[in-house]
């Protein structure tokens, strides 16, 4: 995206890219901004919770660190 995220859904949307590739299933949970930070939570478990953290730059609309667990964790 490479440009300022203002909003929850601008922020997921960045999140969501990096996931779809690989996570057919993908529900958003919860985005929130603290300072210049978005944390995004996305659910990517098809019949149990697998919860993916995200940390995206609202000023660059980057992803800087993203985590998935692992199936079954």
């Amino acid at each position: 995206m490479d440009s300022e995220v203002k909003s929850a859904q601008e922020a997921t949307q960045v999140a969501q890219s990096v996931l779809e590739a690989e996570y057919g299933f993908r529900r958003p949970i919860k985005a929130q901004k603290i300072e210049d930070i978005w944390y995004v939570q996305i659910d990517v478990g098809v019949f149990k919770p697998r919860i993916a953290n995200f940390k995206v730059d609202a000023k660059m609309g980057v992803v800087l660190e993203y985590e998935v667990p692992a199936e079954g964790s």
